[in-house]
């Protein structure tokens, strides 16, 4: 499809809100507040000036499939500044986020797929429709049993049957993709009764993982996991999920946070060692592992500040020329 300008014609395919069910009128929601209805007509501005005749040639450039790294990149910067708790980096990193989404809709505008209002209506539409608990008859819900009526009223939206666990997950981490699934599983009222049965289900795995490994010959070096092996693992990592979940826990979050403190303890076994003139492939492991109580032990007493800087783990990157920087 040929790109059109910023003045595009309203795209005519749909009216806002095809293919949802039939949704009383709009009804009053919360003003905005001052300022606010500026700062988005604001940002649209920059955004259309930034891709239009005399914009940025790298802006005027870019298409959907382009932006879709640097989306990616930012949503998990902002997830990064909420699990630090830093208000003004969320602040940045929100805006850039925002900044991105609000691009791409102003391409899919100039392409005549949609228009602006076109999109957030419909929406908007959405999740009213989704919310009858607040905008409906229905009353008052605990969140388990909103949490339900969300997914059924999404089984209601499509004309064709569809699954409760279909969904685009494939494009998800593997551990966000599991928890969703077992999320929407959860919603529709399969699940554990209790988290004793998620941990039983955790040590019948490890049970069964065993098993598979115990049937290989011992002492024949490094080898690749066999298909059941595998398999096994996966059940394993897929229950750990589900325990996460259970435990109200993101397990990206907790992975993280679990690598964050081994990187941390396992340079301070690195400053400690180079103190003494040496590194970690020149001593034993009884050391090593010794050193690694100590760094557990100084985090315990709230020391977990390196000895010193860290070095870089990789050199840092040139400046690329200013036509091909990307807009944030």
């Amino acid at each position: 499809m040929s790109e059109l300008s910023p003045g595009a014609p309203r795209s005519t395919s749909s009216p806002p809100g095809a293919g949802l069910p039939d949704l009383p009128a709009r009804p009053p929601l919360p003003p905005l507040l001052p300022g606010e209805s500026e700062a988005f007509a604001g940002l649209l501005g920059l955004i259309r000036r930034l891709r239009g005749p005399d914009g940025c040639p790298w802006d005027r450039e870019q298409s959907l499939r382009t932006m879709t790294p640097y989306i990616l990149e930012e949503a998990y910067e902002v997830i990064d500044s909420i699990e630090r708790s830093d208000s003004a980096l969320l602040r940045e990193e929100l805006g850039d986020l925002i900044f991105l989404l609000f691009f791409c809709a102003e391409i899919g505008r100039e392409e005549a797929r949609f228009t602006i209002d076109e999109l957030l209506e419909r929406h908007l539409r959405k999740m009213i429709g989704r919310h009858p608990h607040v905008f409906g008859p229905t009353g008052r819900l605990k969140p388990g049993e909103a949490a339900k009526q969300w997914e059924e009223l999404k089984q209601e939206e499509g004309a064709a049957w569809r699954s409760v666990v279909d969904g685009r997950v494939n494009s998800l981490p593997a551990l966000t993709a599991a928890y969703r699934i077992q999320e929407k599983a959860a919603a529709v009222g399969f699940d554990w009764e209790n988290v004793n049965g998620v941990l039983d289900k955790i040590e019948e795995e490890i049970a069964e993982l065993r098993h598979e490994l115990s049937a290989e010959p011992s002492g024949s070096g490094p080898r690749s996991a066999s298909d059941t092996q595998r398999h096994e693992l996966g059940d394993l990592l897929f229950t750990l999920v589900n325990l996460a979940r259970t435990l109200r826990v993101d397990p990206e979050g907790a992975l993280r946070g679990s690598t964050a403190r081994f990187v941390r303890r396992f340079r301070y076994v690195e400053e400690r060692l180079a103190q003494a003139g040496t590194r970690p492939s020149q001593v034993g492991l009884a050391e090593l592992d010794r050193l690694w109580e100590e760094a557990k032990a100084r985090e315990s007493r709230g020391l977990d500040e390196p000895l010193r800087d860290p070095p870089l783990l990789d050199p840092p990157l040139p400046e690329p020329p200013l036509s091909d920087k990307p807009p944030v």
